[in-house]
């Protein structure tokens, strides 16, 4: 095997890399600000607000990403006109992604204990100043694990946007491959791309869950 295929493609490679991470970065932004307000319709008291919410989100949830982008790539330029390929994308992922954030979020608001609302009612707090105060804050940081997670999801769910023929990091290992002719060095290489930060995310994600089960004593050793 030589790698120096890697080294002599490595600026096109990275390009493709970056690609990949500013669409993962966007992906999760924009999922987690239309999320947070889909998951507080879908955890509200009135049906008018929670079944909509939670037909969308179960909607999203059961669709293939794959045909969820390739819906939004075809459909986008009927209605609004010529668009890029990046866009069409990126749209898709974060219609995806904003489902299981919603979800995410949901669960880290019911992990909220109720006195604390109560406590805010009698303080005087509106329902706006106690999800900013007290809800969300103690929300996020129940939900960080699973957003850590998440985050893991998005980075290796970006590469199914080659198909559209965005250049991510596996869609230029694509073409330096079909130009080289080194399959085995060029996607171990992907591999290695993909494998080192998601395990380096998954080991510290679990390092904070078990901090926070020490901290509410609810830890036990295997």
């Amino acid at each position: 095997m030589n790698f120096s295929v890697i080294t002599d493609n490595l600026y096109f490679l990275s390009t493709g890399l970056w690609t990949t991470v500013h669409l993962t970065v966007f992906t999760l932004i924009g999922g987690l600000l239309l999320g947070t307000p889909l998951a507080l319709a879908r955890a509200s008291g009135h049906r008018v607000l929670r079944l909509p919410a939670l037909l969308l989100i179960e909607t999203i949830r059961g669709i293939p990403v794959l045909m969820l982008i390739f819906w939004i790539y075809f459909l986008l330029p009927h209605l609004v006109g010529a668009v890029p390929a990046y866009t069409a994308g990126l749209v898709a992922l974060i219609v995806f992604n904003t489902a299981y954030s919603a979800e995410i979020v949901r669960a880290g608001i019911n992990s909220i204990d109720h006195g604390n609302v109560e406590a805010g009612r009698a303080t005087g707090l509106n329902l706006v100043q106690i999800l900013r105060h007290i809800v969300l804050p103690q929300a996020f940081a129940n939900m960080t694990p699973a957003l850590m997670s998440q985050a893991v999801m998005v980075y290796k769910t970006t590469s199914v946007v080659f198909v559209i023929g965005i250049v991510d990091l596996f869609r230029a290992a694509t073409i330096v491959n079909n130009r080289e002719f080194k399959p085995i060095e060029i996607f171990a290489f992907v591999a290695l791309v993909y494998f080192i930060p998601c395990t380096i995310v998954s080991r510290y994600t679990r390092r904070i869950e078990i901090k926070r089960m020490i901290r509410h004593g609810t830890f036990q050793k295997a």
